[in-house]
């Protein structure tokens, strides 16, 4: 086995922990963009506070619940509509 001097194995570690650095961090990353909510996010908003002031006694995953079943119907009828036209 050959011996390397001081020198060649601190040039080597050194490339070593370029690569390393490169590989853990392949690209920089893109900030990502604020999407503009949806209309189940407005509607899950305005809904939940509604059904949350009129039953406070209510757990907010049950509050949860009842404005998700509330959405789904809502989405059946805008369909219904839709078919209907």
């Amino acid at each position: 086995m050959s011996q390397i001097t001081r020198e060649e194995f601190n040039e080597l570690k050194n490339k070593v922990s370029g690569l390393s650095t490169q590989l853990s961090n392949p690209k920089p990353e893109k900030p990502k963009k604020p999407r503009a909510p949806s209309e189940y996010n407005k509607y899950m908003a305005s809904k939940y506070a509604e059904i949350q002031k009129q039953n406070p006694s209510l757990a907010p995953s049950d509050v949860f619940k009842m404005v998700a079943a509330s959405w789904k119907d809502v989405k059946e009828n805008k369909e219904n509509k839709v078919k209907t036209k």
